[in-house]
């Protein structure tokens, strides 16, 4: 199909794209950027929502894999599926294409894109990466005996866990103080008294990208 999604290709690094342009039609090829596809009925008995972002209306920056910075009005990650998406109207939704995208900007967080799934950036220090990703889990619905009747409704829940990525292997990561002293053996004693001097929790996440963040400016 033969449309330019919003105004994504068309580069613009300072200002947001007008509605005027928000729509516009192209002759190249969509297909080397993502597909549509039609807007899938959301079950109405799950409360709550598969995807990331509290709205898909926004300013959002994309970054490709050439380093080009586009803006968009409209977007989310379906955590359940994985998938990158701009709803264009109720019955038409546009998939990006991961593999052409590096990192996805919402306000002042970081999303990086690694093997086709959307993590969190929380700290990087070009030679270790802090990333936090997501699963979606649907809770059951709590059944009342006596009115016959569910007193909760299904709902969406969603999960979280943390990762490090250093020479490109992506590994689970723990916030407490043994996994962050197996990541840096040699810097036991800087992270101990750094630790204690600011009363830093090992199980905080703010306190870890403060310790990394840290670790990054050390010899």
């Amino acid at each position: 199909m033969l449309f330019m999604v919003f105004n994504l290709f068309a580069q613009d690094n300072n200002q947001l794209s007008s509605n005027t342009d928000y729509n516009t039609s192209f002759t190249g090829n969509i297909s080397k950027n993502g597909m549509w596809i039609p807007a899938k009925v959301e079950d109405k008995t799950i409360e709550g929502s598969p995807y990331l972002f509290n709205s898909f209306d926004g300013l959002f920056y994309i970054i490709n894999k050439n380093g080009d910075k586009f803006s968009i009005l409209n977007l989310n990650y379906n955590i359940s599926t994985k998938n990158l998406e701009s709803k264009i109207s109720t019955d038409s939704v546009f998939q990006f294409d991961l593999r052409t995208i590096d990192y996805v900007i919402v306000a002042k967080d970081k999303y990086k894109i690694y093997k086709d799934e959307l993590y969190l950036q929380l700290s990087n220090n070009g030679k270790i990466e802090l990333l936090k990703s997501y699963k979606i889990a649907i809770q059951d619905a709590v059944f009342n005996p006596l009115t016959q009747q569910n007193s909760t409704p299904k709902r969406y829940l969603i999960k979280s866990e943390y990762k490090i990525l250093k020479d490109n292997v992506l590994s689970e990561f723990k916030l407490n103080k043994k996994t962050i002293f197996n990541l840096f053996p040699d810097k036991k004693d800087i992270i101990t008294q750094y630790v204690k001097k600011n009363k830093l929790s090992y199980s905080d996440e703010d306190d870890v990208k403060n310790i990394l963040n840290y670790l990054s400016n050390t010899n």
